[in-house]
């Protein structure tokens, strides 16, 4: 057998070829421990995080109201307009809601003033569409002096200032035996309120009977509330305080 070509065993080509498979192994680990290290290295990017939408609540939509007041002493308060307002008054009046009570108004009016035709223009009053509540004042039944309260529902596609509204008052005071002797806006316990005054010359025989209707005017959401008060000319200025009084007492209950 021939042994000079052979090493530790293995011929030539063999160690040849052993070596070649050492070093092929080599480079793959040092290609390998490169990747490793340079992966190891690199910064880590955090993933991206979803951001979930934050849950809001819509608020409840609540009916506006006008703030309530503290009964005032030896006042008298009223509901009216299917329980949907109410307004305070000194016990000399005698009030009701014409919508439930209009039967027991009349028999009131007709015993106090024992005036058919009067009583027949009351009657005439509180069957008007849009007039919610009347009182008359005990006290003064000689100059009959009386307040009801009206309402009238307003158009919300058509822009309504209280300034407007007040001038379409004004047009339609007639002229001749009314002429309108104030006309205001002005502020009550942070409410925006109008005011307008019409003066009236009503015949009264040989002599003729002057007496004003003093209108307070309240914007609602939907709803002017028209607060009127019907005395005679020269009795405004006594009963100015009452008329604030009352006006700021009226609110909606819902």
């Amino acid at each position: 057998m021939n042994t000079k070509n052979r090493y530790f065993g293995m011929t030539i080509p063999q160690i040849g070829l052993l070596v070649s498979l050492a070093l092929i192994a080599c480079i793959v680990f040092i290609v390998f421990g490169v990747i490793v290290v340079n992966n190891s290295s690199a910064p880590v990017e955090p993933l991206p995080t979803k951001v979930l939408p934050t849950a809001t609540s819509s608020p409840i939509p609540t009916a506006t109201l006008w703030p309530t007041i503290t009964p005032i002493p030896d006042w008298v308060g009223y509901t009216f307009s299917n329980e949907q307002a109410t307004i305070w008054l000194p016990t000399s009046y005698s009030g009701a809601d014409t919508n439930t009570s209009s039967e027991e108004i009349m028999q009131n009016v007709r015993a106090s003033y024992n005036n058919e035709a009067f009583a027949n223009d009351i009657q005439g009053l509180i069957n008007t569409p849009g007039i919610t509540f009347f009182a008359y004042d005990l006290d003064f039944i000689e100059s009959a002096r009386f307040m009801y309260v009206w309402s009238e529902a307003l158009d919300p596609a058509i822009p309504l200032t209280m300034d407007l509204y007040l001038n379409s008052m004004m047009e339609d005071v007639s002229g001749g035996n009314d002429r309108v002797v104030e006309r205001q806006i002005t502020q009550l316990d942070h409410t925006e309120i109008g005011i307008l005054v019409v003066e009236s010359k009503v015949p009264a025989g040989e002599l003729d009977t002057f007496v004003s209707t003093a209108n307070y005017l309240i914007q609602g959401d939907d709803t002017m509330w028209i607060i009127t008060f019907r005395i005679g000319r020269d009795e405004l200025k006594d009963i100015k305080e009452t008329i604030n009084i009352t006006v700021s007492s009226f609110s909606f209950l819902r």
